[in-house]
């Protein structure tokens, strides 16, 4: 049985796919689709258009877990839509166009999925792990999975970039700014500094970005994703007073650039807080905790794909041999009795978002990075 989440992060929609046995999970496809909500606030709320993107995003993982054959899904949202005021609004008119159910996961939760699909480094000496996204920061004590040794802090790199930043990145001067704003906030939170954190796990879209960036400037080789705090701090003063540090960004993670560097800066306050021995990088995070979580408790808004029409769409071939499957659709009706979603896309193309039935708009304007498992980045 194959089983997908979908995860609305501040930047993008992703999601894994896996094969699941029992209670045993193997991702054999991860995707991710560009969806910079931010981008769509009106105030404290997300814009109409925005909804519209956002629909059109989920659908368009819809049609790729159809076509790999994907029979049940579930649908989460971190900060990106817990800190909109028209919450209910958006989750009405995407569950009207697409029959999913967004689930919100707290921050507490999130950083308890991360941990869950990062359990391995709890051997390691003294390890932390560090979630940095665009509204939230979670920072995570191995030796402590409660929700006391979780550290959710309420902002994130979008957040920076509008308290600080003029520009597409922070100049010298802003940076600092940046940097001494973090670390108040850190000693707000009362974490522990100095030596109390051996080895940081790095978890996360923007830290793998990071790493990209990082992995190009520091020439490194070899699977292992582990950074050298001494040419991280390099990386940092580079990236932020280099006039060839746009370059390099783009190069390595083009997508990332109104991102990156104010997320490097963090890391950096980070860093010279704990004063770690290491820092590896994962790429597993809060999806594949959140499958592990439905896995072991049976809980959560499932979207069921019997009786989708398999075949009629296909995404980025899978990698290793896998070959897209699934079943035959059974009807010309979903379970519930609705028409599938072609007939209602037809119908319903004109209408507004809020406040009427509202199908899928067209994806042309969506972005995805496919890719298989080996190549794919949180």
């Amino acid at each position: 049985m194959k089983y997908s989440v979908i995860d609305i992060s501040s930047s993008s929609l992703s999601f894994i796919v896996a094969d699941v046995d029992g209670g045993s999970a193997e991702v054999i496809f991860k995707d991710r689709i560009t969806l910079s909500l931010t981008q769509y606030m009106e105030g404290k709320s997300l814009s109409a258009r925005g909804t519209e993107k956002l629909i059109s995003a989920i659908n368009a993982a819809k049609q790729k877990c159809t076509a790999l054959g994907v029979e049940k899904a579930y649908l989460i949202a971190t900060a990106a839509l817990r800190q909109i005021d028209n919450f209910g609004e958006v989750h009405d008119a995407a569950a009207q166009a697409t029959g999913m159910m967004i689930k919100l996961i707290d921050g507490k939760a999130e950083g308890r999925f991360d941990l869950m699909a990062n359990s391995g480094y709890a051997t390691y000496d003294r390890a932390v792990l560090i979630d940095i996204g665009g509204a939230s920061i979670e920072i995570c004590d191995f030796a402590d999975p409660s929700e006391e040794g979780t550290k959710f802090l309420k902002f994130g790199i979008f957040d920076l970039n509008r308290k600080f930043v003029d520009d597409i990145q922070p100049t010298e001067d802003e940076a600092k700014k940046i940097k001494k704003y973090v670390k108040k906030k850190l000693a707000e939170a009362e974490l522990p500094k100095d030596g109390a954190y051996s080895t940081v796990v790095l978890v996360g879209a923007t830290n793998n970005a990071v790493y990209d960036v990082y992995a190009d400037y520091a020439k490194t080789e070899g699977e292992e994703k582990r950074i050298d705090i001494k040419q991280f701090k390099k990386l940092s003063a580079h990236l932020t007073g280099d006039p060839g540090r746009s370059a390099l960004v783009l190069k390595s993670a083009p997508e990332r650039i109104y991102m990156l560097t104010t997320a490097a800066v963090v890391l950096n306050a980070i860093f010279k807080r704990f004063r770690p021995e290491n820092v590896v990088v994962s790429d597993r995070g809060v999806k594949e905790g959140y499958l592990r979580f439905i896995l072991e408790n049976g809980e959560g808004e499932e979207y069921n794909f019997e009786g989708e029409p398999h075949e009629k769409s296909q995404p980025a071939p899978v990698k290793r041999g896998r070959k897209p499957t699934g079943k035959k659709p059974k009807s010309e009706t979903r379970p519930d009795g609705a028409p599938k979603r072609k007939y209602v896309r037809k119908k319903k193309q004109d209408e507004s978002v809020a406040g009427k039935e509202q199908s899928a708009p067209e994806n042309a304007d969506v972005q995805t990075e496919g890719d298989a498992v080996d190549g794919a980045k949180e």
